[in-house]
């Protein structure tokens, strides 16, 4: 509902501005169709350009990319001011992205967010809306009847194409589609005769049209007074170019502007059609007067440049990414997502809360501006500017042993360089057989392989890579996760090939999950439903690529989310990463663009910077299988 309000804000900002350029350069010129053109459009523009999606690509260095934040902040500004108007809207510090709107800061002052009301105000204002728009639709549907009842009740002869409707009421001439409405009891010969050829220009030149095109958008627009203003200032368009013409079919001047001030009467006008005597007779006489614009007018024709292109910089939906050195470009493909911190919610905590958080530890600031991707000599945990000390793959105590099976690993984008430092153990599962360490571990009989393991996770930074085939089912993966949360070892890794996208050149790559406590409460859709908290439903057999398209819009649609991923025992490990994957890459996604559309490089973040980055897009993702109750 705030979402529209916003729309609505952003398309009559976009009318002003327009409008506003129209008053600055082109109202006082004799270019009246050009004019004409331009107001019809400057109203098409600001309906469909807040709805407009457009990907800029630009050095993050340069002034645009300065210009394109500061503009984003203005933005910022007014969005969180309109979902104030919802009752429920939090502006926090907190990491929780169940609890509210976590954008980790605002720009509204504190007096304004701590007087935020409890009341609903953005349902009133969308039902306001709502009641005029019904209002306006319903006046619209009955100027159409009136019209039609003048047609129905008056004599109607045939001229050409033209259909002339010889009225007795006292009212105006007037034209409508290819109906001319005229009193020719109130009009000498010639008279008659220069308000038809007068009407006949409106009905050459479609200027219906461009009014009924106005009269509707209007209506969408019917809050906003310029709206109406822009449909008066097209009906002087429209009656600037008929006078014009008729002067121009040889008409005397004289004779027609005695006529125009004839018709300067007390009569009232008929709305939705261009009436003979409808506007100012002494604006229209000075512009008949007027000399034609010269060639420094048509210049001004150029400031629709200027005019657009600041349209599209307040009030498109930018989004986009910053060019980099082809020397950086291998660093920032494995750069640090803050995704570390909490990634395999499988179940929501008692609190119900998600925290983003959680693995912070296991990556350090490093003071080099960039990365090198490590050789296989030296490992090293990798996300961009991050890394942690380094340590030779031959003191690794999972070096592979030649009885072990041969196993798939899948390929993922959402992959990150391991460090073998702060690897705890290797666990390797081919179907439903499990390796430790080199040797067979029965998964079913005993834990005490895992308890040992547990006793030597003195440092929090260790976790257990899983080298698991993709082909093996989630009954059996979920088996090793249920040992592992058993443990309370949780911090875990999947091992997983490095997608060709992602331009990883490493083998020690994997998707970094954090598990759920054991004693961990599921989240139910009812709990869900009473929090305020939507949820976004993927099952096993879901397309992923429409689902990351319908999942990108409910994360923006939503404050508060929770990404749910149902599977069954049957499901392959593969599906299940690829899956997971998707879900990263959506989230990550995200976050990139709302970096580059804020003026943040996404490459070089404060931490203060990607915890904002975590607060705004939070991977709040659930998972449950739907065969087991583990």
């Amino acid at each position: 509902m705030t979402k529209f309000l916003i729309y609505l804000f952003e398309s009559g900002m976009c009318l002003s501005l327009f409008y506003l350029g129209y008053i600055t350069f082109f109202r006082k010129e004799t270019y009246f169709t050009f004019n004409r053109l331009y107001l019809i459009m400057s109203m098409v523009l600001a309906l469909l350009l807040p709805l407009s999606s457009v990907q800029l690509s630009f050095e993050s260095s340069t002034y645009v990319s300065g210009a394109f934040g500061k503009v984003n902040e203005f933005r910022n500004y007014y969005e969180e001011l309109i979902l104030l108007t919802e009752p429920d809207f939090v502006v926090s510090n907190e990491s929780s992205a169940l609890t509210g709107i976590t954008k980790g800061h605002t720009s509204l002052p504190k007096k304004l967010v701590n007087s935020a009301s409890s009341f609903n105000w953005s349902s009133i204002l969308f039902y306001t809306y709502i009641g005029g728009l019904l209002f306006f639709i319903i006046r619209l549907l009955l100027l159409i009847y009136n019209l039609y009842a003048i047609i129905r009740r008056n004599k109607v002869i045939y001229h050409d194409e033209y259909k002339i409707v010889l009225i007795n009421e006292e009212m105006p001439s007037f034209s409508f589609v290819n109906w001319i409405f005229v009193n020719k009891k109130a009009l000498k010969h010639e008279e008659f005769e220069q308000v038809i050829a007068h009407e006949k220009v409106h009905v050459q030149q479609k200027h219906s049209v461009d009014l009924l095109l106005a009269q509707v958008l209007s209506i969408f627009q019917w809050f906003n007074p310029l709206t109406w203003r822009i449909q008066k200032s097209i009906k002087t368009c429209h009656e600037y170019i008929a006078d014009r013409q008729v002067i121009g079919q040889g008409h005397e001047l004289f004779d027609y502007q005695s006529l125009l001030l004839s018709q300067l009467i007390s009569i009232r006008s008929v709305e939705l059609v261009n009436n003979f005597n409808l506007l100012s007779i002494k604006k229209r006489i000075a512009m008949m007067n007027k000399i034609k614009s010269g060639r420094r007018a048509q210049l001004k024709a150029l400031m629709v440049i200027p005019l657009l292109t600041l349209a599209f910089f307040f009030f498109a939906d930018m989004t986009g990414k910053t060019l980099i050195a082809e020397k950086n470009r291998e660093a920032m493909n494995i750069k640090a997502h803050p995704v570390l911190e909490s990634s395999e919610n499988s179940v929501v905590n008692k609190t119900d809360e998600v925290t983003d958080s959680q693995n912070e530890q296991l990556i350090e600031k490093n003071s080099a501006n960039n990365a090198n991707i490590p050789s296989e000599g030296n490992l090293e945990l990798i996300k961009g500017n991050y890394q942690i000390d380094l340590l030779s793959k031959e003191s690794s105590e999972s070096s592979l042993l030649e009885d072990l099976p041969s196993i798939k690993l899948p390929t993922a984008r959402a992959v990150k360089v391991y460090n073998e430092a702060y690897v705890l153990s290797k666990l390797l599962v081919d179907g439903d057989k499990c390796f430790v360490g080199g040797k067979k571990f029965d998964i079913n009989s005993s834990n005490e392989v895992l308890q040992k393991l547990s006793h030597k996770a003195s440092d929090s930074r260790k976790s257990i890579i899983l080298e698991i085939d993709v082909e093996t089912s989630m009954k059996e993966v979920d088996k090793i996760k249920h040992a592992l949360r058993l443990n309370n070892l949780l911090k875990i890794g999947y091992a997983a090939e490095a997608d060709k996208s992602s331009k990883v050149k490493s083998s020690s790559t994997a998707i970094v999950n954090l598990l759920p406590p054991n004693d961990a409460k599921m989240l139910s859709k009812e709990e869900a439903f009473f929090e305020g908290i939507k949820m976004f439903t993927i099952s096993s057999s879901s397309n992923l690529k429409n689902v990351s398209k319908r999942l990108r819009d409910h994360i923006e649609d939503n404050k508060k989310y929770v990404i749910l991923y149902e599977y069954n025992d049957y499901t392959s490990y593969d599906d299940y990463i690829q899956t997971i994957d998707m879900i990263y890459s959506t989230v990550w996604k995200l976050r990139q663009e709302y970096a580059f559309s804020n003026g943040v490089d996404y490459d070089n973040m404060t931490k203060e910077e990607e915890k904002k980055l975590r607060k705004k897009y939070p991977l709040t993702l659930t998972m449950r299988n739907i065969d087991s109750d583990n």
